[in-house]
């Protein structure tokens, strides 16, 4: 018989979900959650969608899990900013906000319901964990990404739940027989789509500990690591933690030379990691680098570990069809999905990403990646970051056919020492006129450079409006 419901809580209810340290209610079991999660949901006025202004793992999950009880899902807010916010309010009237009491930084509602734990939550009867349809909407993802274009991604329950089984099993979290619970610290947002995956849902489906409190600078990121690894408890809790992180974040930590306790794995995901990188990690934290590939139509399908090759191995239950220009995703229980990314399928059933969708341009016949084109920059001697841009052709006019453009954190070199050196490396219709030296670029907290940032960048200097 095919499965069209699954519970909410996957794990005893004596286990451990969330670690909160400094908090009031600060071990997070799976009883604690689903009362708090009962609560929540009772205090919550109808509403077709609700806004997930949380900002640790715990308070979105509270807030994911109680929306769906109420039948509507959540839209997971990245940015927090009161113009971020409106247009959201505009693209979704009556959307009713979720947020944590401890959080007063967002603009103001009239009304609005707190997905914090409660001491009430951490005692009494036994609660009901509730079987939900796997086919109900659990989290719609607003994205802009590199486009700049706002577009929106639902994620079924069911989905989302495969998706995390696959993981688990993939990672060795939770099902490597020894019965051992993982800790977990992140330097990304619970509520960008890779946190929500691995640091919000993970937790109730596999068997890992997601510690909540903030780790995007390194010292954070190492401190939090080292206090997770004292929570180890023989026989339940495992010493070694993971770090769920950004090639942004490893990159800083790395550079730094950052000191960790024994970790289990580091875990990239937002953007390719290089393997030079991926290596220097490896050599000083004596621990594995893998990757997580992901498409915002998909959410993330395989891993590698970025040291033994470029190939990518499909998260089990997931293949790949491949048509005439295009690739699909074929999921158990869902719909086939197409891939705007460019892949190659390998005869031992992993495939190689030759580009992003997004990120092909095309000039004098000839095709390029603007990822490509960026690690090329990048590789050169004193640049420290780097950067592409396709602008758009003007609307009206002819006008000066468009190069693309390149901007590079390059302290003290010379910008026609650095172009003269790319043009050894990348094919002359690719060339830009000149690179732009920044003191830094606009990534934001993932780390990732959205479009409409470079072009205000590229128009700022110059650039055709």
């Amino acid at each position: 018989m095919l499965q069209t419901r699954a519970a909410l809580l996957q794990r005893s209810l004596d286990d451990t979900l969330f670690w909160r340290p400094d908090e009031a209610v600060s071990v997070i079991t799976g009883s604690v959650f689903l009362r708090a999660t009962a609560r929540v949901a009772s205090a919550l006025p109808e509403a077709e969608f609700y806004l997930n202004l949380c900002r640790t793992p715990c308070g979105a999950a509270i807030a994911v899990a109680a929306a769906m009880l109420r039948g509507s899902p959540c839209i997971l807010v990245t940015d927090h900013s009161e113009a971020s916010i409106a247009a959201l309010l505009q693209r979704f009237p009556g959307a009713h906000p979720i947020m944590e009491s401890a959080d007063e930084r967002c603009t103001p509602f009239p009304h609005r319901t707190m997905a914090d734990p409660a001491a009430t939550d951490a005692g009494g009867a036994a609660p009901h964990n509730p079987e939900l349809s796997l086919d109900q909407v659990a989290i719609i993802g607003v994205t802009s990404g590199s486009t700049g274009r706002p577009t929106l991604h639902a994620k079924s329950w069911g989905v989302l739940e495969r998706r995390n089984r696959a993981a688990a099993q993939v990672f060795g979290l939770g099902s490597d027989g020894t019965g051992l619970q993982r800790p977990v610290v992140a330097s990304v947002s619970p509520t960008h789509m890779y946190g929500m995956e691995t640091t919000v849902l993970l937790p109730l489906h596999a068997g890992t500990i997601t510690w909540c409190a903030a780790s995007v600078f390194p010292g954070d990121a190492a401190a939090n690591l080292a206090r997770a690894a004292l929570i180890a408890v023989p026989g339940r809790i495992a010493p070694a933690p993971v770090f769920i992180t950004t090639p942004l974040h490893l990159g800083a930590l790395v550079e730094a030379e950052t000191p960790m306790p024994t970790l289990h794995a580091v875990i990239s995901a937002t953007a390719p990691l290089d393997a030079v990188l991926a290596g220097r990690a490896e050599a000083l934290w004596q621990a594995p680098v893998l990757e997580i590939f992901g498409a915002t139509e998909v959410g993330s399908i395989a891993s590698r570990r970025t040291t033994q090759g470029e190939a990518w191995t499909l998260y089990p239950g997931i293949s790949l069809e491949m048509g005439e220009g295009v690739t699909e995703v074929v999921v158990e229980g869902a719909s086939r999905t197409a891939l705007s990314d460019i892949l190659e399928t390998l005869p031992d059933g992993r495939f190689r990403l030759l580009a992003r969708g997004s990120d092909i341009i095309k000039r004098g016949g000839r095709r390029a990646s603007l990822a490509g084109l960026t690690s090329q920059l990048a590789a050169l001697k004193g640049v420290q970051d780097a950067a592409f841009l396709m602008p758009d052709p003007p609307r009206r006019g002819r006008g000066a056919t468009l190069r693309p453009v390149a901007f590079a954190v390059a302290p003290g070199q010379d910008p026609a020492r650095l172009l003269a050196a790319l043009g050894e490396r990348i094919e002359p219709a690719f060339l830009p006129r000149s690179i732009i030296l920044l003191d830094r670029l606009p990534r934001n907290a993932m780390g990732k450079l959205p479009r409409d940032a470079l072009v205000e960048l590229w128009q700022a200097h110059g650039g055709a409006p």
